[in-house]
């Protein structure tokens, strides 16, 4: 094992019994340590090292001898790389392996799709993960997703950006619908800026139901609520009926949506820019009745921000009140009548 040269001993050590080895044409403890007027153990020490390094080799007498730095590299190299070898033969027989047994998995998938009449019912995270894996790798066209609410965890905004510019990379179209929310989401910004580079397609819209993906034209993932006692779970849905509605309805929101990058601001918004998308589905959702909780819950944003986005509309169309707000935003067209 090689000795560790960054504790109390002194490197210097090493270079001095491996010059007096090679003058004395081999490794002798006691010799050394009378040389270098140093104590056994600091002698063993630095031999530990040298070996380690493979500058001291076992000769056919058993006796230790030193080798030229040329010498050594070139064993300690060969022989790491056979190691390297070796566990890289290991590694690329446990793949293949794995790899034999995902016609068994998509297989079951297929089965349990067949049997469940178009839906299948899933409660298990790890499973939902495993389906949406299977459906990546075997889509060939497109995947569209709905995401609402505001910006997600970073190891979620990770692993989908792992997974989407894969699929980019695999010619498969890729587009995503956020809420107008999430454009203040660093993490979601960063992944956003990615998937576009790389050819994907990203837009925002005001409201949105439950998240979704479409595969396809074969297969739909609809999220559930989230329940008190545990993560959401997830419906499947296949029949090509209901597969075509979902297709048609994300189709109708992506029409009006608006580009990702479209709401990116570097100041606050001056009064001749005009209301934002954002701007506009807070006043539209008010206008409705809507409380600013219920505002805030329905555009994936805390109710400060609402009240900021009112107030700045407020601004921007001279109103002093919300009710000369609501009818100002009316007269403009900011809400339609």
């Amino acid at each position: 094992m090689l000795g560790d040269e960054s504790g109390l001993k002194d490197p210097s050590l090493v270079e001095n019994v491996y010059e007096h080895c090679l003058e004395m044409g081999g490794y002798d403890e006691s010799r050394l340590a009378d040389r270098l007027a140093s104590h056994p153990r600091d002698i063993r020490w630095a031999h530990e090292t040298l070996v380690g390094l493979g500058l001291l080799e076992e000769g056919d007498d058993g006796r230790l001898y030193p080798v030229s730095p040329e010498t050594a590299e070139s064993n300690v190299v060969r022989s790491r790389l056979r190691i390297l070898d070796g566990e890289r033969e290991d590694l690329i027989h446990r793949r293949d392996r794995i790899r034999s047994f995902l016609p068994v998995h998509r297989n079951h998938f297929t089965r349990r799709l067949s049997s469940a009449s178009g839906v299948l019912n899933l409660d298990d995270p790890r499973r939902i993960r495993d389906l949406i894996h299977v459906a990546s790798r075997t889509c060939e066209r497109e995947v569209l997703t709905l995401q609402p609410g505001g910006g997600r965890p970073p190891e979620t905004i990770s692993q989908a950006r792992e997974n989407d510019l894969a699929l980019v990379r695999r010619g498969v179209r890729v587009r995503v619908l956020y809420q107008h929310s999430s454009g203040a989401h660093l993490a979601t910004r960063a992944y956003v800026n990615d998937l576009v580079a790389a050819g994907g397609e990203v837009r925002t819209s005001s409201e949105l139901f439950d998240r979704m993906i479409v595969f396809d034209d074969d297969l739909v993932l609809l999220s559930h609520a989230r329940g008190e006692d545990g993560p959401p779970g997830a419906s499947v849905l296949t029949d090509a009926h209901v597969v075509a509605f979902f297709r048609r309805m994300y189709e109708r929101i992506w029409e009006n949506a608006v580009p990702f990058q479209d709401l990116e601001r570097t100041s606050p918004p001056r009064a001749q820019d005009g209301p934002s998308p954002m701007h506009r589905a807070v006043c539209a959702l008010l206008d409705r009745g809507h409380t600013d909780e219920v505002v805030g819950k329905k555009l994936g944003m805390s109710v400060r921000t609402v009240r900021r986005y009112v107030s700045e509309v407020a601004e921007m169309l001279d109103s002093s009140s919300r009710f000369q707000l609501g009818a100002e935003a009316v007269r403009r067209g900011i809400v339609p009548e």
